[in-house]
């Protein structure tokens, strides 16, 4: 017995099937259609210009837009910042948005990713805007279906460059960062991470960044924090708020194993060794304050002149390039000028010195400063003790009199190099000094003996410095008349 054949299908049913699934991919096709249409018109590119401005806070103009599967493209984008905001200025190349579909049953456009070739940003105070806002969209003429809510996930810049534009023309450049932006509503998370930060104001500082997070807002942008590292060694740790308005803008930070060549280029071949400390700072409207702590304990100080007149005095290699196992000092600057105070400088076994300085930004020096030689060395110097007024205190023998410095930066004066050679000179005219006495005792004159009936006077304080200048020029006046 055969098996009964199913009764064939009819053309009709199988179209019946068919149908919703035709129709649904139909509509799809169609709305994609009138989607594309809309976005590469010039109703789309208001609408994402107008949302993008009032998140940025900021003018935006857009290049005609594309569409593509599941995204939106745009060859350039531009725009310039609102009175009172921190974005200055916004040039990007390359846009990419990709747009998630399920959000428009939800009522809202729900854009992924929008990736960025090339982003340049400028950051700083803003004037107001000449050019007149970019236009709206036209809600009578937008199709109903079209949501009127956008909520972005991330901005990623691929190759982004940050001008950073402070007060007194100081500006600072990040070159070649990875940005991810999070917009958010008033406020945008942004996390860089690479590039190089240079600045013309300290044109031989130059720094990576690892890594930073700020919050941007309209009137202010704060960085939680940023870490820095030098090519040459060190790390940098900031963090503060950039406020455009009437208060002060501020930031604070520290260092830990900088170079002396990275933080002070000017002393490279006169310093060596690695700086630690912490800073803050204010600025708002032209004035800015400054102050913090600078620490060190692995300095070498080359080419000094006074060490140098030290090492020969003593016939201590260690003055000419002399180690120093402590430095630290405290700072202030005010607009321009730079107060150092409780300096602190010691080379143990050697020497140690305190005092004070102030800087200019023209480059003046001038200061303050005691120094104190090691008991053992002191003995090891002829008539130290009277040429340089030397006191003892805290293990060390100083200066009486202050050691005073001038001139600029560059080319630096102090009076302690002639002392010392001073004192070189009086160590050299000793030993005639001795032997000459030793010839006048033999002849029966002594100089402190005055011929009777002539008065006697005792100088109140006399300088040793300059009594002992005084005796050797008579004992060269002496030693002359016996020579004649």
């Amino acid at each position: 017995m055969q098996p009964k054949r199913p009764a064939p299908v009819s053309p009709a049913r199988v179209l019946f099937w068919l149908l919703p699934s035709l129709l649904s991919l139909a509509a799809t096709l169609w709305v994609i259609f009138l989607a594309s249409r809309w976005v590469q018109g010039g109703e789309c590119r208001a609408f994402l210009e107008n949302h993008t401005s009032s998140v940025l806070h900021a003018r935006m103009e857009l290049d005609p837009i594309g569409f593509t599967w599941l995204g939106l493209t745009s060859r350039r984008a531009s725009a310039t910042g609102e009175e009172g905001g921190m974005l200055r200025g916004l040039q990007a190349e390359g846009l990419r948005a990709n747009i998630r579909p399920s959000s428009l049953l939800k009522g809202y456009w729900e854009v992924e990713r929008i990736s960025l070739e090339k982003l340049h940003l400028h950051f700083g105070k803003t004037g107001k805007v000449v050019a007149p806002p970019a236009p709206g969209p036209t809600p009578s003429r937008m199709p109903a279906w079209i949501p009127s809510r956008t909520v972005i996930g991330v901005v990623h810049g691929e190759k982004t460059d940050i001008l950073i534009e402070l007060s007194a023309g100081r500006t600072f450049f990040l070159d070649g960062a990875t940005l991810e932006c999070r917009p958010g509503e008033g406020e945008s998370v942004i996390d860089l991470s690479g590039g190089t930060l240079t600045s013309p104001f300290y044109p031989d500082l130059v720094l990576t960044m690892d890594k930073a997070r700020w919050i941007l807002s309209k009137d202010k942008a704060e960085l939680l924090g940023a870490d820095l590292s030098s090519p040459k060694g060190g790390k940098i740790r900031l963090a503060g708020v950039f406020r455009n308005g009437e208060h002060p803008s501020e930031i604070s930070g520290n260092w830990t194993g900088l170079p002396a060549e990275v933080l002070l280029p000017k002393f490279a071949n006169k310093v060596a060794g690695s700086f630690c400390g912490e800073a803050s700072s204010s600025w708002s409207d032209g004035h800015r304050e400054a102050r913090g702590v600078i620490r060190s304990d692995n300095l070498v100080l080359s080419g000094i002149p006074s060490f140098g007149k030290l090492a020969e005095l003593s016939g201590l290699p260690g003055f000419r390039n002399l180690q120093v196992g402590r430095f630290e000092s405290r700072f202030f600057m005010s607009d321009g000028t730079t107060r150092w105070e409780d300096i602190l400088l010691e080379s143990p076994g050697l020497l140690k010195c305190t005092g004070s300085a102030e800087t200019t930004a023209d480059g003046r020096l001038s200061g303050t400063f005691r120094f104190g030689i090691t008991t053992q060395i002191v003995s090891m110097i002829p008539f130290s003790r009277e040429l340089l007024g030397l006191e003892e205190s805290e293990g060390y023998i100083w200066t009486r009199q202050p050691v005073t410095v001038g001139g600029t930066l560059s080319h630096p004066e102090e009076n302690l190099t002639p002392r010392i050679t001073m004192l070189m000179a009086a160590g050299a005219t000793g030993v005639v000094r001795n032997g000459i006495r030793e010839a006048l005792d033999l002849l029966g004159v002594h100089p402190g003996n005055r011929a009777e009936g002539q008065g006697t006077s005792t100088p109140p304080n006399p300088d040793p410095a300059a009594e002992a200048e005084k005796a050797a020029g008579r004992i060269l006046d002496s030693a002359a008349g016996l020579l004649r």
